[in-house]
């Protein structure tokens, strides 16, 4: 019944368009009922459009200023980690600590074969890794290396 909605939606449109265009009538009657001296006063204590346009435009020009400054602090080929790609890894780091110490944890307490010992050692390092990566993660802003856009059509080529 395409038809019958089309009419009912033509005719609301033209509703809603009829009492935005009463209102502004309304108000312009309102406003030639003023005396000169109420008019004067009726946008009293309103900012002017021009001054808010002003501001934003400030605004705007600060923020691209403020962006650039923080760009110049960043080393060539580098990039901000985003927060919650940084807060993921911070997560994957602490699964994998302890993933480490239940293994720490399942070794004998004395280690006197050479291949528990290389393990005891594997272990210990793998844990020291984890937690100075914590300790970069850690921070509020971290820069990793930028990969090139063609590094990464070349891998996902390679993959097929």
């Amino acid at each position: 019944d395409y038809v019958s909605m089309n009419k009912t939606a033509v005719v609301s449109a033209a509703a809603q368009r009829g009492a935005a265009l009463r209102k502004k009538l309304e108000e312009r009657d309102a406003l030639k009922n003023m005396t000169w001296t109420e008019k004067k006063r009726y946008h009293v204590g309103e900012v002017p459009g021009y001054l808010l346009a002003r501001k934003a435009e400030l605004a705007e020009a600060a923020r691209v200023k403020r962006e650039m400054e923080e760009r110049s602090h960043i080393p060539v080929g580098m990039r901000v980690l985003p927060e919650e790609e940084r807060v993921k890894t911070l997560e994957i780091l602490r699964e994998n600590r302890e993933d480490t110490y239940e293994k720490l944890r399942s070794l004998p307490f004395k280690c006197e074969t050479p291949s528990s010992k290389r393990t005891k050692a594997a272990l210990e390092f793998r844990l020291a890794e984890i937690e100075d990566a914590q300790k970069v993660f850690s921070r509020n802003r971290v820069l990793v290396r930028e990969v090139p856009e063609e590094d990464e059509e070349e891998d996902a080529g390679s993959a097929s």
